[in-house]
């Protein structure tokens, strides 16, 4: 009974050994059309692709924007000429004077429509009695109401005044603070306000107010105009 036992024993043993051995070539190793098949899917499986990306803006140089002031400009330059007429009063009665004048400037993108940034504008003053020469730095605020091309326009800063009578030698200087509004289209041409008061420095004069109302044209687009686009070429 043992000896049967132990031959039994051996056998059982003999055969998973055999079982083992003949099995693991099958966990081991791969069948090569599994293989292949495997490859033959990963070739077909569609390549993952990042979604097409939206077409970008195009960019607006400085000089686009200087010419063309859009909503989208990140900054543009300020070249304008003014003529403009009104009245003052000081010492003097109730007179009208005339007043061309030049701005130059730089204005910069700050919020959406919104563009701010420094400007300088200096002008020629005169009337029957008095000739002046006025500077005024100041800051300038340029809104595109909705996005659109229509300009609202605001400006305040100080205001120095050079003056002399024309049938006299009296000169003097004055010095203050001014404002003016403006609208148009993209910023080539539009009508505009502006009110000024200044005080004598030094002098026997009384303070200085006065208003001017006229046009304002941006001279870089206009010069385009007028040469015929050949600005462009």
């Amino acid at each position: 009974m043992k000896r049967w036992f132990g031959r039994r024993h051996r056998l059982l043993l003999v055969e998973l050994a055999i079982v083992l051995i003949a099995s693991w070539p099958k966990q081991g190793r791969a069948d090569p059309a599994n293989v292949v098949a495997v490859d033959s899917k990963l070739e077909e499986a569609p390549q993952s692709t990042s979604p097409p990306s939206q077409a970008s803006e195009p960019v607006l140089s400085l000089s686009d924007c200087t010419f063309f002031p859009e909503p989208e400009c990140a900054e543009s330059l300020v070249l304008e000429l003014g003529v403009g007429g009104g009245q003052s009063v000081s010492n003097l009665a109730l007179m009208a004077f005339s007043r061309p004048q030049i701005e130059l400037g730089y204005l910069r993108k700050v919020a959406p429509d919104l563009h701010l940034g420094p400007t300088f504008e200096l002008a020629l003053s005169y009337d029957d009695v008095r000739l002046a020469w006025e500077a005024s730095p100041r800051v300038r605020l340029r809104y595109f109401a909705a996005s659109s091309y229509f300009v609202i326009e605001h400006a305040i800063g100080l205001q120095f005044q050079r003056f002399g009578y024309q049938q006299g030698l009296e000169t003097g200087t004055r010095a203050g603070v001014m404002a003016d509004a403006s609208f148009g289209v993209r910023g080539i041409a539009g009508p505009f306000a502006q009110v000024a008061a200044l005080t004598d420095l030094g002098g026997n004069d009384q303070t200085y107010l006065h208003w001017v109302a006229g046009l304002r044209l941006n001279l870089v687009a206009w010069a385009v105009v007028f040469t015929g686009g050949r600005l462009l070429e």
